[in-house]
């Protein structure tokens, strides 16, 4: 068994796609599947996401979890459709499935994501908006602002529970930059104590006058509304 295993793992430091036919079968396997991702997932070759697209209708369980685990680490955008076909499983491979999604983060994830934070109820809907929160990151660090900020506006208001809101709004008025405080004075004015306390979180990580400017006028708002006439 030692030696299968440090077979294995020579496989993945060669990276070589001539492995792919021998170790695509292995998936099924329930002993050695995860030696078997293990060597797949850094081939640079697209014969590997065809391999594990294939998995998807072949195994079960838990080494369908670690499949779809897979095609996260890829980020194989041609896996979406697959992906959004398991929705109706059970909460293990939905999980998955959306933080797969999360990781891929294109157009077409997305708006799977979306319709799943919808349709999904208790523990299982906070997994989804965090992979929500996820695909948003992604986004962002790929220069598409807009989509990120939808996304994050939708997580925000979402029925989900009020940690999660308080993590999209902060990333929601971060992304934001100055833009954002607008945002962020709402939510101070708000009469939820956690968003207020987001947004004063938010407003030290925003650099520029602008956010000073912002907290003396509401201040200044503030003392006006509590200072009795004389």
């Amino acid at each position: 068994d030692n030696d299968t295993a440090g077979a294995f793992k020579r496989l993945a430091i060669f990276r070589t796609k001539y492995a792919v036919p021998a170790l695509a079968p292995i998936l099924e396997d329930a002993k050695w599947a995860h030696y078997a991702r293990y060597s797949l997932e850094p081939l640079a070759d697209p014969s590997v996401d065809a391999a594990f697209r294939a998995a998807l209708g072949k195994v079960q369980g838990n080494l369908l979890v670690g499949v779809i685990n897979s095609i996260g680490v890829r980020q194989d955008p041609e896996a979406v459709e697959a992906l959004a076909g398991l929705m109706d499983r059970d909460a293990d491979i939905v999980a998955a499935a959306t933080a797969a999604l999360g990781k891929i983060a294109t157009k077409e994830a997305v708006a799977v994501l979306k319709e799943q934070l919808s349709n999904t109820k208790d523990a299982l809907k906070i997994q989804v908006a965090d992979a929500c929160l996820a695909c948003a990151d992604k986004l962002l660090a790929g220069g598409d602002k807009a989509a990120a900020l939808d996304l994050l506006d939708t997580v925000r208001k979402a029925d989900v529970p009020v940690f999660v809101v308080e993590a999209a709004m902060q990333n929601a008025i971060l992304a934001r930059g100055e833009e954002g405080i607008a945002l962020m004075v709402e939510q101070l004015k708000s009469d939820d104590a956690r968003l207020r306390g987001v947004s004063l979180r938010a407003a030290r990580l925003i650099p520029g006058q602008a956010v000073a400017n912002a907290l003396l006028g509401l201040l200044s708002g503030w003392q006006s509304e509590h200072t009795a006439l004389p």
